[in-house]
């Protein structure tokens, strides 16, 4: 694996650990349509025809599917960490 490759993949869950922290996680279904986007990316077929041949589709593509599957799975195991932590009195 490339340095490129290497630094393109750290960026992206790096990304979107920090959007995690930043504006915490989102409601489930938006966590759950990300792993489900990130799985339909990731089984679909795209285009091997003009600009879209090439090592560097495949990076971009594979940053997107890691950034939604890091953004989906990390707000849904952060998400009840936070709801028990924030304690409601009377």
């Amino acid at each position: 694996m490339s340095v490129w490759a290497t630094l393109t993949y750290a960026g992206s869950a790096a990304l979107a650990i920090l959007l995690l922290l930043a504006f915490r996680a989102r409601t489930w279904h938006w966590h759950v349509g990300s792993l489900v986007l990130a799985t339909l990316v990731a089984c679909l077929p795209y285009p091997r025809v003009g600009l879209a041949n090439g090592p560097l589709v495949d990076l971009i593509v594979g940053s997107l599917i890691l950034f939604l599957l890091v953004w989906g799975l990390g707000g849904l195991v952060f998400r009840p960490l936070e709801q028990h932590s924030q304690q409601k009195h009377a």
